[in-house]
């Protein structure tokens, strides 16, 4: 595996012990995986901030150590032959907020911001970049996320129609249209759509008043 990081300093972790449960691949970027000694400090309510992702949904498959979790099972094989793009992992990481509480508070001092860094560039290698914005409420950061963009269709937002006047759209219905056959529908405002008009590679969102669909 190539890495896109420098994880020389995880060089000598675990030389010599037995248990250390370094992964099968993945070089020194597995080490830094391994650090987790599962004693579940990110498992915690109180005092600290370590895991957010686990304190507010109480759940602990989105804590550090489900992560881990996850990428063990990752780097030795058991998500097929293009793990950083299986939907295992991506749901291990999507809460997670690259906070680095778990590097300061975790005894082990597991860095899952760096990895999570190592992880999304190794991700982008098997799908491509994803569409970048920068989301104005919390309803927008949880869509904009590594979508195929082609299960996207953009269309206006048109009034009832009253004769002799013209309709004009106010705002957009951007649809992602999921594999099983559900949409999701986020309600785009012009400032947002104008956004969108800058997209990787140049491509552009034209038309769309005229033609009513993208």
């Amino acid at each position: 595996m190539k890495t896109h990081l420098d994880w020389s300093a995880y060089d000598t972790y675990g030389a010599g012990d037995a248990y250390a449960g370094i992964p099968a691949s993945g070089g020194n970027y597995a080490k830094a995986v391994a650090v987790c000694m599962n004693n579940q400090q990110c498992q915690r309510d109180g005092k600290g901030v370590m895991c957010p992702s686990y304190r507010v949904t109480g759940d602990p498959a989105h804590s550090t150590q489900a992560r881990v979790k996850a990428f063990k099972a990752a780097l030795n094989g058991e998500l097929g032959a293009d793990p950083f793009a299986h939907p295992t992992l991506a749901e291990a990481m999507e809460l997670c907020v690259a906070c680095k509480a778990c590097k300061k508070e975790c005894p082990s001092a597991v860095d899952m911001t760096l990895i999570k860094t190592e992880y999304l560039a190794q991700r982008n290698d098997c799908l491509g970049v994803p569409l970048r914005m920068t989301p104005r409420t919390p309803t927008e950061s949880a869509f904009w996320v590594v979508k195929p963009w082609d299960r996207f269709r953009l269309e206006p937002a048109l009034p009832p129609a009253a004769d002799g006047l013209e309709r004009l759209h106010t705002h957009l219905h951007l649809t992602y249209r999921y594999a099983e056959g559900g949409t999701e529908i986020l309600i785009l405002g012009l400032e947002l759509f104008h956004l969108l008009l800058e997209l990787k590679d140049g491509t552009q969102l034209s038309g769309v008043g005229e033609e009513a669909i993208f």
